[in-house]
C-alpha cells in the first residue's frame, strides 16, 4: 500500500512540473522578446545620440541586454569583430541562438528577415527602420503575454488533472 501511495505521489509531482515548464515557456517566451526590444532600443538610442557607426553601437550594446538575447548580442559583436557586417552577424547569431530561445518559427522567421533594416546608409533611415523592428517585437511580446494569460493556467491545471488521471488508471 506505501508503495503505491508513493508511486502516485511521484506520478502527481512529475505531471504537475510538465505543467509548470510548459507554462515557463510561455512566459519566457514574452521575456525574451522584450530583451530583444531592449537591445533594438539602446541601438537607436545610440544612434540618436552619438551618430556613431552601427558596428560601434552594437559593441556597446551587448553588455546591457540580459538572458538569451545578450548572449545573442555577444556572439553578434564576436562576428562583426570578425569582419561580418551587421546584418550578417545578426542572423548568424539568431541563427545560432534561437533554439535556446523560446520564440515561435513566426518570431524566429519575421527576425531572420530583418537582418537587412541593420544595414541601411543614413542614420536616420536605419533609426525609422529600427524603431519599426522595435515596435513589432513589443507587439510580439504583448501578444505573448495575453496567451500567457490566457493558456498559463489551463497548462498548470492540465498537468495536475493528468496526473490524476493517470493515478486512477494506474492505480
Amino acid at each position: 500500500m506505501i508503495i503505491k501511495m508513493l508511486g502516485m505521489g511521484i506520478v502527481m509531482l512529475s505531471s504537475t512540473l510538465i505543467g509548470l515548464s510548459f507554462a515557463e515557456c510561455m512566459a519566457s517566451r514574452e521575456r525574451e522578446l522584450l530583451n530583444l526590444a531592449d537591445g533594438i532600443e539602446h541601438i537607436i538610442n545610440e544612434l540618436s545620440y552619438t551618430m556613431a557607426p552601427v558596428k560601434e553601437i552594437v559593441l556597446n550594446t551587448a553588455s546591457g541586454v540580459r538572458g538569451v538575447a545578450g548572449d545573442m548580442f555577444t556572439l553578434m559583436c564576436q562576428r562583426i569583430e570578425k569582419g561580418d557586417t551587421v546584418g550578417e552577424a545578426w542572423t548568424y547569431s539568431l541563427n545560432k541562438k534561437a533554439p535556446a530561445m523560446s520564440l515561435k518559427k513566426e518570431d524566429a522567421d519575421y527576425l531572420a528577415l530583418c537582418s537587412s533594416l541593420f544595414d541601411a546608409y543614413e542614420i536616420a533611415e536605419q533609426k525609422t527602420r529600427l524603431t519599426t523592428l522595435k515596435g513589432k517585437l513589443v507587439y510580439l511580446a504583448s501578444e505573448a503575454s495575453e496567451t500567457k494569460k490566457k493558456n498559463s493556467k489551463v497548462v498548470k491545471m492540465l498537468g495536475v488533472y493528468g496526473g490524476v488521471l493517470l493515478c486512477v488508471i494506474i492505480f
